[in-house]
């Protein structure tokens, strides 16, 4: 029985892609940390979406989960090890261009590849046909459109198939086509067992693309939910309706309060008659309301309003 408790735990750290415990670090100079006690963890076949503002750690959180950068305080550990031991495990695609120029495209992916410690005569064709890029292999990179470079920022990530792949903001002022290739070739990497963070301020990106989403702000983890997609109730109201809605919905399912007179939940079936029927009788007093799928911009919203740290 022991041994098949150790045998259980082993596959559970191999499944674990990331794992951030109690990560605190402060820059120099700097009153406030940039991140604060944050724990989090990413399992393969998860694409995690990292929310927050301009400035609430997300960056630092990256450095630290690549090895680039080492924390003050907390482990971190890519599949049960040291990110410094486990580098061709990881692939990073920067928001910043992260190639040369004047080089092109096959000659970038193919130095990429043995600076990885790969092979380019198998790494780079695959990276080519998994962004779209085979036909351009011979193209220098300085020329290629705004989409096609992004792209091939995406390939150089890709190189050497890392089981953890950190993408920030990689869609960021691409064409439709190219963002929809990008987000699509992503959906398969989870599909097929690769563990991604991913990065972006277009939340409805975000919503079609992440299960999971944590929340930073100011480095403090607010949340790490998995996205809900079953039916939300959204109501706001004013004067007396605005009082009701906080005993009305206070005891459903999936209550938030998102600001004053400002509720979403998810009622069971049999509520909605009676709940429809005192909302209807202050109809006059609505202000919004909305039915539908849950989804990470609505949530992300909650979170903030609430400001409730984990």
């Amino acid at each position: 029985m022991a041994g098949f408790s150790r045998k259980q735990a082993h596959a559970t750290a191999m499944n674990t892609a990331l794992e951030l415990s109690q990560i605190s670090h402060r820059f120099p100079g700097q009153e406030r940390p940039a991140l604060d006690s944050v724990s989090l963890s990413l399992e393969r076949g998860v694409i995690l979406g990292l929310l927050g503002p301009n400035g609430a750690g997300k960056t630092t959180l990256i450095r630290i989960a690549c090895g680039l950068l080492t924390p003050g305080h907390g482990q971190v550990r890519v599949l049960g090890r040291a990110p410094a031991e486990m580098r061709r495990h990881i692939g990073m695609v920067p928001q910043g261009l992260a190639f040369e120029p004047d080089f092109t495209v096959y000659e970038n992916l193919a130095l990429f590849a043995r600076l990885r410690g790969g092979e380019a005569s198998r790494d780079v064709p695959r990276a080519l046909e998994q962004t779209g890029l085979e036909g351009l292999a011979g193209q220098r990179a300085g020329r290629l459109s705004g989409g096609q470079q992004r792209r091939l920022n995406l390939a150089l990530g890709l190189l050497g198939e890392p089981t953890l792949l950190i993408l920030d903001e990689p869609t960021v002022g691409i064409d439709m086509a190219s963002r929809e290739l990008m987000l699509a070739r992503i959906r398969e990497l989870a599909t097929a067992g690769h563990a991604i963070l991913f990065t972006s301020h277009y939340l409805p990106e975000m919503s079609a693309l992440c299960e999971r989403f944590a929340v930073l702000e100011e480095g403090h983890l607010l949340s790490d939910a998995t996205v809900d997609s079953g039916p939300v109730l959204e109501v706001a109201g004013k004067g007396r309706l605005s009082e009701l809605l906080d005993e009305l919905f206070s005891p459903l399912p999936g209550a938030r309060q998102l600001a004053p007179g400002h509720w979403s939940a998810r009622p069971e079936v049999e509520a909605l008659p009676e709940l429809m029927r005192q909302l209807a009788s202050h109809a006059g007093e609505l202000t919004r309301f909305q039915w539908g799928s849950g989804n990470i911009e609505r949530d992300y919203r909650a979170h903030l309003a609430r400001g409730v740290r984990q």
